[in-house]
């Protein structure tokens, strides 16, 4: 007869304790980037009140390229080429201005959401497994 293994009793690791704090954290600091980015570029009726309409986009680029580096960073340099190629009647001047920002936006917090919280941490998972 096969002698039974003892199993051990589960014991949560530290990266699973900390894990929801720090997705709920990136969450906040994506929707805090892009509630800021509503604010200052005159989607909000407050910007026009203290003329913040209008300003540059591209720190807006920089941060949400920053929080989910390296996929945000080539999402972010992919998506002008992205929208320049869309279909032929919806051309870049039907395509409203803040598509570009709110398509980087969508497409960094995706992305890095799965870099940092499903790819990595399985990535390093294996590595345990198999050593």
């Amino acid at each position: 007869m096969a002698k039974r293994r003892s199993r051990k009793p589960f014991e949560p690791t530290a990266h699973a304790r900390l894990g929801p704090a720090v997705r709920l954290l990136w969450w906040g600091i994506c929707l805090g980037v892009l509630a800021w980015w509503l604010f200052t570029t005159g989607l909000g009726s407050l910007a026009s009140a203290h003329g913040l309409e209008g300003r540059d986009d591209r720190l807006f680029y920089a941060l949400m390229a920053l929080i989910s580096f390296p996929a945000g960073l080539v999402w972010v340099l992919a998506t002008p080429w992205l929208l320049a190629t869309a279909p032929a009647g919806a051309g870049v001047a039907a395509i409203p201005w803040y598509s570009e920002p709110l398509l980087a936006w969508f497409g960094c917090a995706i992305l890095g959401y799965m870099q940092w919280f499903w790819l990595l941490p399985r990535a390093f998972s294996f590595g345990r497994q198999a050593g």
